[in-house]
């Protein structure tokens, strides 16, 4: 054994608790865990071997074991479980002895500080100090019982952890104790939150409403904090030893926690109370908790948060691809939802990857501009973690409220001038910044601009850029590197030479201004392959549609972007003078509901928006199947999302949808999934069935799922999968699908949509406006 090794005695580190402190000195590093358990032979215990961690066997009820697992530690962190069939078989003051015999072995052994770790604190007087809450005021748990007359005679553990608290106090060992908020992780073990048909419902038994909750997180809050005292217990000794910690994520109620998970999932949730357990110790405590706040006549302040690095929770999957997934994120404190990308780390992930995510994360992490979706954090997950954690990096993004931009677009139409010089207007301030920056996009396409909630333009996805310019000197480099997508990239890119990066961003703001306006995108590559892209070299495309239906001004700022030497290509300045941009948007001053009208007109005049939203299942209005009034996140719910429709009904009520390419129909899903099977047949689109989600008792909550791929007509791959979900609205049932896009153009996949719409077999069923 290393003379240098600080070590830390981790009891319960095949628990969560436990497991959340090992986790934590790992991630630090500054010292070592050593996981004191009873079943050293265990699949966690050889799980946490395989971390690096040093497993010792001891028998909390075998002082002599405990002094062996102690030999060489500084530090222990200690808790005791009151659920443990050892401690219920036992006399009702087993728990605390159990407690004292490891403070004393903790004495013998020479620790210089103990940690133990209690249930809620009631009474507090927080002061801040650091990172650490100092509470003043000595722990009242022990007298619970004799200030309720005996009421609560079964949560004997609230008192047997304080009177173990009072134990190490007088000891003469370096201590702090921690008190924690009800672990919100126990609304799940408690299957509290259950499916109901208008939504969910968090279903406490006899808890009041009104009553106040610490809620606390286990990962979140409980191992960082114990590692906060043990990293600052020599330096703050005076401070922190005796002292008890108060560690809470939020103050709320039931109902309000009830509030956030709803909008969280974007469906209703309320909370109810329910039945008593059965269970004496929960009943009752479940009783005391609602007198929480006078059961010792003391009045509890708001607690101090303590921050440890940003505190958001993963909850929902809304988008997948080759190498990522998206999922819906809220915040624990103030409840802002952001969007987390998930890149899986794996064996096979290499030193290469690595620097080209950590490159992606640099790069766009310092860009800040209304039209750059904004970076917000990022937390890597090693591969060693793998058996408490899925390994990945994690960026938290503003989540882009209205969806892709493209996704509201009618294929082979486009939009007008208006809406076109709107958002072509927002792309150019964008990437005038970003290009100020020194940071070259190469990778502008329809699937990277999406909208926030307010219809703001966002560009997406740096994982291509590269900095080609030193913002102090103004000295730029050529890139050599070959990437982007065929229909998008500029020409000299199939020239093995070096280029000019701005000019290769100019021509993918071309393309996309030619595709706002027409539709699709002008060829499938720049090269001599295409046919459309020769007639474009000869002049002659300019007699086709939908070149002829351009204004003269749009044509030639579109000409003026695509001219094929990169050296004559118009520059973001000569764009920002050209007379197609400096006329004033006839869309800035109407407001939000005016943009969504317009920017979905030519999906009305289609007829596609009638099928994304039929008369009979439209949730206007904010009711739902039994008229309760819905409370969706604002992050969600502003004028231009409900102007654009991005809320659907199903069976479990009002849900946010970003995407239009979905449809209602008048079968269940059962049938509806074989037509849809037959159709893609018949439309060359490979699928494959995925596993059902979501199932209700009943079956009926139940979403079929398919994985769809292919290849769209400019050869673009595209993936994304197909819901199907049961949903009765106001006397109408059927199926709910939707058709999500993972990768590929978005304008492609409504074509996709449309064909499948539009299908034999799926047309007659289909329900429309």
């Amino acid at each position: 054994m290393k003379m240098t090794e600080r070590i830390v005695a981790v009891f319960g580190a095949t628990g969560t608790q436990g497991a959340s402190v090992v986790d934590a000195l790992l991630a630090d590093k500054t010292f070592k865990p050593r996981a004191i358990t009873r079943n050293a032979s265990s699949d966690v215990a050889q799980s946490l071997k395989s971390l690096g961690v040093e497993v010792v066997e001891a028998d909390l009820f075998d002082t002599e074991s405990i002094k062996r697992g102690l030999s060489g530690c500084e530090c222990v962190f200690g808790v005791t479980n009151y659920a443990d069939p050892a401690v219920l078989a036992g006399a009702p003051d087993t728990e605390a002895k159990i407690g004292k015999a490891l403070v004393d072995a903790a004495k013998e052994a020479g620790i210089r500080f103990f940690v133990w770790r209690l249930a809620l604190h009631f009474g507090v007087d927080p002061n801040l100090l650091g990172c650490l809450i100092i509470i003043t005021r000595t722990s009242s748990l022990p007298s619970c019982t004799k200030l309720s007359g005996g009421k609560y005679p079964n949560v004997i553990h609230f008192d047997n952890k304080a009177t173990v608290e009072d134990y190490l106090k007088q000891s003469g060992l370096s201590n702090a104790s921690l008190h924690m908020g009800c672990f919100a992780e126990n609304l799940w073990k408690l299957q509290a939150l259950r499916k109901s048909p208008s939504g969910y419902e968090l279903t406490l038994p006899v808890m009041k409403e009104e009553s106040d909750v610490y809620l606390s997180w286990v990962g979140h809050d409980l191992g960082p904090s114990v590692l906060a005292l043990f990293q600052n217990y020599e330096s703050h000794l005076a401070e922190i030893s005796g002292k008890t910690f108060y560690v809470v994520s939020e103050k709320t109620t039931f109902a309000e926690f009830a509030g956030t998970l709803e909008r969280v999932f974007g469906v209703p949730v309320k909370y109810v109370t329910g039945p008593k357990t059965g269970l004496p110790v929960l009943d009752e405590m479940f009783d005391m908790e609602c007198e929480i706040g006078s059961i010792n006549g003391v009045e509890i302040p708001d607690p101090r948060l303590v921050k440890f690095g940003v505190k958001f929770g993963t909850v929902e999957e809304f988008a997948e691809s080759v190498k990522a997934n998206v999922f819906r994120a809220v915040h624990i404190e103030n409840h802002e939802v952001a969007a987390c990308k998930v890149i899986s780390l794996t064996e096979q992930t290499s030193e290469k990857d690595r620097k080209i995510i950590d490159k992606e994360m640099k790069v766009h992490a310092a860009l800040k501009h209304r039209n750059v979706l904004e970076f917000i954090n990022a937390v890597v997950v090693e591969l060693k973690y793998k058996h408490h954690y899925f390994p990945g990096i994690y960026m938290l993004l503003e989540l882009a409220a209205g969806g892709d931009l493209f996704d509201k677009i009618a294929p082979d139409v486009g939009v007008g001038e208006d809406v076109a010089h709107y958002y072509f207007s927002q792309l150019v301030d964008g990437m005038d910044y970003i290009h100020s920056q020194g940071v070259c996009h190469r990778d502008l396409k329809p699937e990277n601009l999406l909208l926030d909630a307010a219809g703001t333009l966002k560009i997406s996805d740096f994982g291509l850029s590269a900095v080609y310019k030193l913002k102090e000197s103004g000295k730029t480099r050529t890139l050599s590197e070959r990437c982007g997508s065929l229909p998008y990239i500029a020409p000299e890119l199939n020239i093995d030479k070096p280029y000019q990066a701005e000019p290769i961003d100019a021509w993918g703001m071309g393309v996309i201004l030619f595709t706002l306006l027409g539709g699709n995108t002008p060829w499938d590559e720049p090269t001599k392959r295409s046919p459309e892209y020769c007639r474009y070299l000869s002049g002659k495309i300019f007699d086709e549609a939908p070149w002829n239906r351009f204004s003269e001004t749009s044509l030639s700022l579109i000409c003026g972007l695509l001219t094929i030497d990169p050296a004559s290509r118009m520059t973001l300045p000569d764009v920002y003078q050209h007379p197609w941009c400096t006329r004033p948007s006839q869309l800035a001053q109407r407001g939000v509901i005016a943009l969504a009208e317009e920017l979905t007109q030519n999906l009305r005049v289609s007829g596609d928006l009638g099928y994304a939203i039929p008369e009979s299942a439209n949730p206007r209005g904010n009711q739902d199947a039994d008229g309760d009034e819905m409370m969706l996140s604002a992050t969600y719910q502003s004028q231009f999302t409900q102007s654009l429709l991005l809320f659907s009904q199903t069976q479990s009520g009002r849900r946010y949808t970003p995407q239009l390419t979905r449809f209602y129909a008048s079968l269940g899903p059962g049938l509806l999934i074989n037509l849809i099977k037959e159709s893609l047949d018949s439309l060359g689109v490979k699928y494959k069935d995925a596993p059902p989600e979501n199932a209700n008792s009943d079956g009926r909550g139940e979403i079929l799922k398919l994985i769809v791929g292919g290849y769209d007509r400019r050869k673009i791959m595209f993936k994304g999968w197909v819901e199907l979900e049961r949903f009765n609205y106001r006397g109408t049932e059927g199926t709910f699908c939707l058709m999500n896009r993972n990768e590929g153009n978005p304008i492609s996949w409504r074509q996709l949509w449309k064909s499948l719409v539009k299908s034999p077999a799926v047309d007659p069923h289909v329900l429309r406006k």
